[in-house]
């Protein structure tokens, strides 16, 4: 039991780890059920390892659960973040809902020709739209009402389209949405290695939502972070659910700071997310 313990806890620490090996992040996403469960092993062991291993659980509680509860500013820009999945039939009820909501912002994941009838019923309010299809079903986009400078930006790996518009009272603002592979033993690493030189040199703050496959305590959200000079500005809950029953918030908005609610699901298998942020300073 012991050697369970120590186990369950040297996987929770191994979570802090994502910026020396990808499989670090995959721990992440169990970081705190891998804590409780090895306090619970060790309750009975002797202090020399109980306490440390108290004090581990209580590091990583800060680290998963500090973001969720921390006081946040709303700002006056909103943004809708959604995943529709690849295999939607009927997009009407998401767009209804985008409608209803009226945000500056959205950001969209696998889109592709059976679900991009929601950018079409979205075109009459949100005539600026940017769509980078990367595969049969991994494709992102963004739409807004402000006025786009420049052509819209493909990565060439895929997972990023990013238009760079006109805020009402920011200046430019790089608006991207995002799409990384699944965490190790898949290929997100790997992409996002390919991805951030390309976030890295946007040359305006950034207005980001999307779908990254990874809890916000993670490396590759925080690098994401770095590389775009944005911060946390979602709703740290699940948005996702793994073999239907397992909830992780893996849909996050990064900005200049704000807060989010999640949305019902409307057929896919992602919740949406509608925030109010505030853009970064200049870069």
């Amino acid at each position: 039991m012991v050697l369970a313990g120590l186990f369950a806890m040297a996987c929770a620490l191994a979570g802090f780890a994502g910026a020396l090996h990808p499989i670090a992040d995959s721990l992440a996403i169990f970081q705190l059920p891998f804590a409780l469960l090895g306090l619970v092993l060790l309750w009975r062991a002797r202090r020399v390892v109980f306490w440390p291993a108290a004090v581990l659980t209580v590091l990583v509680a800060t680290n998963v659960l500090w973001g969720k509860f921390a006081p946040t500013q709303p700002g006056p820009y909103t943004v809708y973040q959604k995943n529709l999945l690849f295999l939607l039939i009927d997009s009407q009820p998401i767009a209804a809902d985008i409608l209803a909501h009226s945000p500056d912002v959205i950001t969209l994941q696998e889109v592709n020709t059976q679900n991009v009838g929601v950018l079409e019923a979205l075109e009459g309010e949100y005539p600026n739209q940017g769509w980078c299809p990367s595969s049969s079903y991994r494709g992102t986009a963004v739409a807004t009402r402000w006025p786009v400078l420049g052509d819209v930006l493909c990565s060439r790996t895929g997972g990023v389209t990013a238009i760079k518009a006109m805020s009402p009272s920011s200046g430019p603002v790089w608006l991207v949405s995002l799409h990384l592979h699944w965490p190790f033993p898949y290929q997100q690493s790997q992409q996002l290695e390919a991805l951030l030189p390309l976030l890295e040199n946007l040359d305006a703050p950034v207005i980001l939502g999307g779908d990254f496959n990874m809890v916000p305590w993670a490396n590759a959200v925080r690098a994401v972070a770095r590389a775009t000079g944005t911060t946390y500005s979602g709703a740290r809950a699940p948005t996702f659910y793994i073999e239907d029953w397992v909830p992780v918030p893996i849909d996050h908005v990064l900005a200049g700071g704000g807060s989010g609610v999640v949305r019902p699901a409307f057929g896919s298998d992602h919740m949406g997310v509608f925030a109010h942020v505030s853009a970064p300073a200049r870069r």
